[in-house]
């Protein structure tokens, strides 16, 4: 029997480098999974995280990047999240030590990444 190919496991393009604007989040599809693409202040890269605030599943991408932090900021609560997807500021809670915490719980889903010949590719391996 044939092993099943997984388009889960494969590198994709999913965007011309000259498409994005570095100051705002972008909205793409890759295999049925919405995405949304970012770039940190602090990176020359760009990054590639599930498109869904772990918080409430709000859009990432109607967010916006935060000019102190630098950081992906969710629209819906204010969370943010820095370019490993690590959750590092919550509006909302009493106690920053919360969420220092409990980072490790509070992360966002952020893919592989790479930028060959003008153009963003990403991994969509879950």
């Amino acid at each position: 029997m044939e092993p099943q190919f997984n388009f889960f496991q494969h590198w994709y393009p999913v965007s011309p480098v000259e498409d994005l604007d570095p100051n705002q989040p972008t909205p793409v599809t890759l295999l049925g999974l919405r995405l949304v693409i970012w770039k940190p202040k602090s990176s020359a890269d760009f990054r590639v995280f599930l498109d869904q605030c772990p918080h409430r599943l709000a859009p990432l991408s109607e967010g916006r990047i935060d000019e102190n932090t630098g950081n992906l900021m969710c629209s819906y609560h204010g969370w943010q999240f820095d370019e490993q997807g690590i959750c590092t500021h919550i509006p909302q809670a009493e106690n920053p030590e919360l969420v220092s915490k409990n980072q490790e719980n509070l992360c966002t889903v952020a893919l592989p990444t790479r930028q060959q010949q003008d153009l963003l590719g990403s991994n969509a391996i879950l």
